[in-house]
C-alpha cells in the first residue's frame, strides 16, 4: 500500500499494525476493539478492503509473493481504469488543496 516494502516495527510506528507476535500460535485472535483504525477501515471502499485481504492471505507464503504482486498489479490498475476513479481522485485532490489551505488534514 506504501508501495515500499516496510517492516514489522515500521507497520506498528505507521498505524498499520498494532504490535509485533514472535511466535504466533493458532489460538491466537486479536481483539478487534484494539485496532486503532477498524472504524476507518469499516468505512472503507469494500472492493479496497477485498482486495487488500486477498492479497495480504496470497502473500502468506513465499511462494505465491509472485503471483501476489502481479494480482496486485492488476488491481491497481482495474481502479484506476473504473469509471468512478477519476472523479473520486479528483474529490480527495480537492479536499487534499482544501485542507491545505485551511491546516485541516484531508479525509482518507
Amino acid at each position: 500500500m506504501l508501495d515500499k516494502p516496510i517492516t514489522a516495527q515500521e507497520a506498528v510506528l505507521s498505524g498499520f499494525a498494532n504490535g509485533i507476535i514472535s511466535d504466533l500460535d493458532d489460538s491466537y485472535w486479536p481483539d478487534l476493539d484494539k485496532i486503532p483504525a477498524i472504524n476507518k477501515l469499516l468505512a472503507t471502499d469494500y472492493r479496497t478492503l477485498v482486495n487488500c485481504k486477498e492479497l495480504i492471505n496470497a502473500a502468506k507464503d513465499n511462494a505465491g509473493l509472485e503471483t501476489t504482486i502481479l494480482r496486485e498489479a492488476k488491481a491497481l490498475v482495474d481502479t484506476w481504469m473504473d469509471e468512478d476513479f477519476p472523479p473520486k481522485l479528483m474529490k480527495f485532490m480537492q479536499s487534499v488543496m482544501k485542507s491545505k489551505k485551511g491546516g485541516a488534514r484531508p479525509k482518507l
